[in-house]
């Protein structure tokens, strides 16, 4: 994951926005039933800016102009932040595509992990 990266909010993960703060309750996954975590405002104004099509790069540059924070250390905590998002699944990585004989295929991403299928493609089963 780099500041080049795109996420997406996790559409099995209810986000409640409760004045300057956002509460996230995932749904299963990695954090478990009945976990829950509490956005502060920094935290909700990346969360509502996670939508698959802006990279943390330019996440980080609104962070710059909106907050009187340095950009060395926005983009690090944008980079730990979605980090830890990622982990326990409230976020997606959106990854390359590739179309070969109509199916989409995956893709190794630059970091070497395997980026993951977009959901606007329909994908085959296996038999």
């Amino acid at each position: 994951m780099g500041l080049e990266s795109r996420f997406f909010r996790n559409p099995e993960v209810a986000a409640h926005r409760v004045e300057e703060e956002t509460i996230l309750a995932p749904r299963g996954g990695s954090a478990g039933e009945g976990a829950f975590f509490t956005l502060n405002e920094v935290g909700s104004f990346v969360w509502e800016r996670l939508d698959g099509q802006q990279s943390l790069f330019a996440i980080t540059e609104e962070i710059v102009a909106a907050f009187a924070v340095e950009r060395t250390r926005a983009a690090a905590d944008v980079l730990e932040f979605v980090g830890q998002l990622e982990l326990v699944g409230c976020v997606l990585e959106v990854g390359p595509w590739s179309v070969e004989a109509g199916e989409c295929s995956r893709r190794q991403s630059l970091s070497g992990s395997p980026a993951l299928q977009s959901p606007l493609f329909p994908r085959r089963l296996p038999n």
